[in-house]
């Protein structure tokens, strides 16, 4: 869906970003990733997260959110936080924008 709803959006017309986790799978130069934004802080519900945002460019724009605490696991569901995981992802998608 990552591949075919914003090119469809793009053609279009629309300005299109996407916000997807940087797993720990994903190999940054293998996909000619690039450092965006060093360090956005994210507020979580006691404590704020350093979330880093990376990027590639094609009709559309996707961006990664990078976390250590978060993504940088061996699989990509599965895990107790899972909730926690995606809303420290829509949170980092709002700070950025």
């Amino acid at each position: 869906m990552l591949g075919a709803l914003p090119r469809y959006l793009a053609e279009l017309g629309h300005d299109v970003h996407c916000f997807i986790p940087l797993y720990g799978v994903i190999h940054r130069n293998q996909h000619g990733l690039e450092l965006e934004i060093s360090q956005v802080d994210t507020p979580m519900e006691r404590w704020t997260e350093p979330a880093g945002i990376w990027k590639t460019s094609e009709e559309s724009t996707t961006y990664f959110v990078a976390s250590e605490r978060y993504f940088d696991r061996d699989n990509i569901y599965g895990y107790e936080d899972d909730g926690e995981r995606f809303i420290f992802l829509c949170r980092t998608a709002l700070e950025t924008v």
